[in-house]
């Protein structure tokens, strides 16, 4: 393409966002009565109402919205910001433990009782850089005292070798796999919390988990990264097996822990989330280029 061809196809795009995408969710999909947006329409556009909303749904609203406000600075878009927002600091983390609720019926009654370490730690620094993006002293500040928490929370999953386990259980036990999105998104938290919260020893940490990743997660042979590392038979953290890890480091003579069965690209899974951990370590540790894409 030459360079009009992709000024041309860059118009085509935001054409298409600002007057279509943007105006879906912004005057289709709010929630007018209970606040939020709802969690799904159905093939013919039918609201579905009682679709849950939560994490997962809101945090990839919130990344959206964020980029769509560098290039389209809108009023009514940044107003959709600050409520989603306001949600996860005001209703979706918990007041005591700061870890977020995943899933919440039409009335905000939340509907799960799992701690989601991934999902924690992708949000904080998800609302951080949000906050960035508006440039407010006043949200910087509320968000900077929010994602902290909700990041120091996330990192009671993260293991000595530098690896997050999946999730606990609202009955306290624990899903020690390690899921290759888990352990990308750890790393951009850990980054945050140095750059953006003075938490220095958060750096040396972030090479430590990213250290595990290049040793353990990406497949240096077939290419991409593995789905995860598996927990051991007895659900327990996989470093606490002599037979796989000596001295905290996986034997890789024994690769038994591999997930060899979930897809290596597929529909859940695709060079998404760690490509962007890429992008978003390179420009935040940049300080000329981080926040200005």
């Amino acid at each position: 393409m030459n360079e009009i061809d992709i000024q041309a196809f860059r118009e085509d795009i935001l054409a298409n966002m600002t007057g279509n995408i943007l105006p879906y969710w912004m005057h289709k999909m709010v929630d007018e009565e209970r606040g939020g947006f709802y969690g799904r329409r159905d093939g013919f556009d039918n609201l579905v109402p009682d679709a849950p909303k939560g994490a997962i749904l809101y945090a990839r609203l919130l990344w959206s919205f964020a980029a769509a406000y560098r290039v389209w600075p809108d009023p009514e878009l940044r107003e959709a910001i600050v409520q989603l927002m306001h949600i996860f600091f005001d209703i979706m983390e918990d007041p005591q433990s700061h870890h977020l609720g995943l899933f919440f019926d039409e009335e905000w009654n939340r509907r799960d009782g799992e701690q989601s370490f991934g999902h924690d730690i992708e949000a904080s620094w998800l609302l951080m850089e949000t906050a960035l993006v508006l440039n407010d002293k006043h949200i910087i500040k509320n968000a900077r005292s929010h994602t902290r928490r909700i990041a120091e929370a996330a990192l009671e999953g993260l293991c000595p070798d530098g690896a997050m386990v999946y999730e606990q259980h609202a009955s306290g036990a624990r899903c020690n796999e390690r899921p290759w999105w888990v352990q990308a998104e750890g790393v951009i938290g850990l980054v945050y919390l140095y750059r953006y919260h003075g938490v220095d020893e958060a750096l040396p940490m972030a090479i430590h988990s990213w250290n595990y990743i290049k040793e353990n997660i990406v497949d240096n042979k077939g290419g991409e990264w593995y789905w995860s590392r598996l927990a051991a038979p007895d659900n327990s953290s996989i470093d606490s097996l002599a037979t796989v890890f000596d001295n905290g480091t996986i034997n890789h003579k024994d690769n038994s822990t591999i997930n060899r069965h979930n897809d290596r690209a597929g529909f859940w899974k695709c060079p998404y989330h760690n490509s962007r951990m890429c992008l978003e370590v390179y420009t935040t540790l940049t300080p000329s280029s981080a926040h200005t894409r």
